[in-house]
C-alpha cells in the first residue's frame, strides 16, 4: 500500500452513478458507461474538464455535477 501515489480524489455526484473530483487543478467526471455491451468493455468512463472558476458555486471546492 505504501507504493501507491494519490493523484486525485472523487466524491459522489448529484446524479446516481456519477463521481466528480479533482486532479491538480483539473476537474474529473466519472460516468457509468451506458453503451457497454459486454464485460470486456469498461463499466465507467473518465473525463477531464478545465478548472472551474473559483468564484462560482461553492468557491471551487466541488464540481457542480
Amino acid at each position: 500500500m505504501s507504493d501507491l501515489i494519490a493523484i486525485g480524489a472523487l466524491w459522489p455526484g448529484k446524479k446516481d452513478g456519477v463521481l466528480t473530483g479533482k486532479m491538480g487543478e483539473a476537474r474529473l467526471v466519472v460516468l457509468p458507461n451506458d453503451r457497454r455491451q459486454n464485460d470486456s468493455q469498461p463499466s465507467h468512463r473518465v473525463f477531464v474538464a478545465p478548472a472551474q472558476d473559483k468564484q462560482s458555486n461553492d468557491g471551487g471546492n466541488n464540481p457542480p455535477f
